[in-house]
């Protein structure tokens, strides 16, 4: 039996011959050391997948979402991603990397009224999947050599707002300009939901992670009100085709 018909019948709560390991990794030094990872070397995306599987490979990791890249930050592919389904304007965004972390660092306004200029387009389902599903594929395949199963995963609708916008003015945003944040939060939940969509029509694997940064150590970030009336909805749309 291989992980993925384990995962397969775990997943439908049927008996295993163990449990699978899963894990989301983002550590150099494993990829140093159990993947022949060189940094002098720049790689290809397809490389960089069989340098990710064959380290899980190596340190049981059975289960994973992610393709990590050690040199360009995950930050540089949400705004490439805003710039080809949001259309927004290459030129006005930037992102800095320093270490292990990435940030936004240039946006085209820091006000309410500013953003109103700058906002989003809806994302074309056609254009989302004729990207997303070939990558699915190809990481689906090359980790599977490598007996690792690759769920999808994707940005919570909320989380990618505040992303587009910066805390600050998504928080003011939410009182003083609600329609704003409303179209925002449409535009990132229908991209996930098209995400869901196209996963669901070739993953090899019944399973979709969404990640949605709305807590923390303390407690809710947000109004669990204005969770229930504005993420749940969305969040619907990204569930919807899975099931």
């Amino acid at each position: 039996m291989n992980n993925l018909e384990r995962f397969k019948k775990a997943i439908n709560w049927q008996a295993t011959d163990r449990i699978l390991t899963y894990d989301y990794l983002d550590n150099k030094q494993i990829l140093l050391k159990h993947g022949d990872f060189d940094e002098s070397h720049s790689y290809s995306f397809e490389e960089l997948i069989e340098i990710n599987g064959k380290a899980w490979q190596k340190i049981g990791v059975d289960v994973t979402r992610s393709v990590y890249d050690p040199v360009n930050h995950w930050m540089g592919g949400k705004i490439t991603n805003w710039i080809r389904f949001f259309g927004v304007d290459p030129s006005e965004w930037g992102v800095t990397q320093a270490g292990d972390t990435a940030w936004i660092s240039k946006r085209p306004f820091r006000t309410l009224s500013e953003l109103e200029k700058h906002m989003p387009k809806m994302p074309v389902y056609e254009e989302v999947r004729d990207w997303y599903q070939p990558v699915l594929r190809q990481i689906q395949e090359i980790l599977g050599h490598y007996d690792i199963v690759y769920i999808g995963a994707v940005e919570g609708p909320i989380t990618d707002a505040y992303t587009y916008t910066d805390m600050e003015l998504f928080a003011q945003g939410i009182y003083d300009a609600p329609e704003l944040i409303g179209h925002i939060m449409d535009c990132t939940g229908l991209f996930s939901a098209h995400i869901a969509r196209a996963f669901a029509e070739v993953s090899n694997t019944p399973l979709l992670f969404m990640g949605e940064d709305i807590a923390c150590t303390t407690g809710p970030i947000f109004s669990p009100a204005f969770v229930r009336k504005e993420g749940l909805p969305r969040w619907k749309w990204i569930t919807t085709p899975i099931k």
